[in-house]
This record gives structure tokens, C-alpha cells and sequence, in this order.
């Protein structure tokens, strides 16, 4: 049986309410139009492992609450 605990950690939700402001890497992720195949992080840290990155939600979710960076 699998555990549940390790699922929360792969598939993380969208916390609406911690997200406030651009940071560094939604900046970086948003001038390459979320495009992972350009992303140095996700080269790095993603694509050698089966984990999924959630920065383009991140950064749709921020373009409809704060704008542009």
C-alpha cells in the first residue's frame, strides 16, 4: 500500500494565500514563457528525477493577482 504522506509531498497544491510577490525564479521561469526545456532548474533538479515542477502555475496565478513583474 502506498503512503499517503508521500503523496502530499509529490503533488503539492496551489496555496493561494502564501502566494504574494514575484521571486527570483517565477521572474526567470515567466521570461523564458515557462518553457522547462530553457529552465536551468528544471534540467538540474526535475528532469533527472520523476518529480513535476508547478512553477507555471505558480507564475499563471501571479500574472491574475499581481501583474507583471
Amino acid at each position: 500500500m502506498k503512503d499517503p504522506v508521500f503523496k502530499i509531498h509529490l503533488t503539492p497544491k496551489l496555496y493561494r494565500k502564501d502566494v504574494k510577490m514575484w521571486n527570483g525564479t517565477a521572474i526567470d521561469c515567466y521570461e523564458i514563457g515557462c518553457d522547462c526545456s530553457k529552465c536551468f532548474i528544471y534540467k538540474t533538479y526535475f528532469l533527472p528525477q520523476k518529480w513535476k515542477c508547478y512553477m507555471k502555475r505558480y507564475v499563471k496565478f501571479l500574472l491574475k493577482k499581481v501583474g507583471e513583474p
